[in-house]
């Protein structure tokens, strides 16, 4: 071990671009102090601000790091349970699945803030649901089509990225479709224009028509 730095609550993602670490935190900010606005509770690995209705984590961050001089440059505030991050092939922006807000935010490295908050429902508006957990990323080579493997959809989300979200983005970010899998997609690869996923469930949901 040659450096360590303390994170938020529950780091879980990280993705380095040119000298500088981000770093996902699952349950957002290490809490200072509990205030009447802001209550908090206790984790197995500390304690994290919860929503005082729900009871469940009320935010999530991303942390940037400079390892060289040791120290954190900045907190950013992005979706619930942020887990997966992944940056353009350029590394002008950071993708960043929040499971539990059901969107994907889009972090420019240059201002290091969410440019873009891009939602993931397979059914949007007012008779959607929520529940997609997207959890998984990939991006192509050219930076202007992200994949996002939303878990309980038992599917991958193909995005085209607009021009807030991409280098060579245009227009405004769309939904291209959905693209099925077997149950619970948790991990994406994308090698030139072959997609691999992994299934969390194994198989998908099957009828067993054997007698017993």
């Amino acid at each position: 071990t040659i450096w360590t730095q303390p994170t938020g609550v529950a780091p879980y993602g990280i993705a380095m671009v040119g000298k500088q670490i981000f770093v996902t935190n699952w349950g957002g900010s290490t809490p200072a102090a509990e205030t009447s606005e802001r209550e908090v509770a206790g984790v197995p690995y500390g304690s994290t601000h919860i929503d005082t209705k729900t009871g469940a984590t009320s935010e999530g961050t991303v942390q940037v790091f400079d390892p060289e001089n040791r120290n954190i440059i900045k907190e950013i505030s992005v979706g619930l349970h942020p887990n997966a991050i992944i940056s353009s092939k350029d590394g002008q922006f950071l993708y960043v699945a929040n499971a539990n807000s059901d969107n994907v935010s889009v972090i420019a490295v240059s201002k290091l803030r969410v440019v873009e908050n891009i939602p993931l429902q397979l059914i949007q508006g007012k008779n959607g649901f929520i529940g997609d957990s997207p959890n998984a990323l990939a991006i192509s080579a050219d930076g202007t089509t992200l994949y996002v493997a939303n878990g309980l959809d038992n599917a991958v989300a193909v995005i085209k990225l607009g021009s807030n979200s991409s280098k060579h983005g245009s227009d405004k970010t769309t939904i291209l479709g959905f693209i099925p899998t077997e149950a619970y997609p948790g991990g994406l690869l994308l090698d030139g224009h072959t997609l691999f996923v992994t299934n969390l469930e194994g198989e998908g949901a099957n009828l067993n028509t054997r007698q017993f």
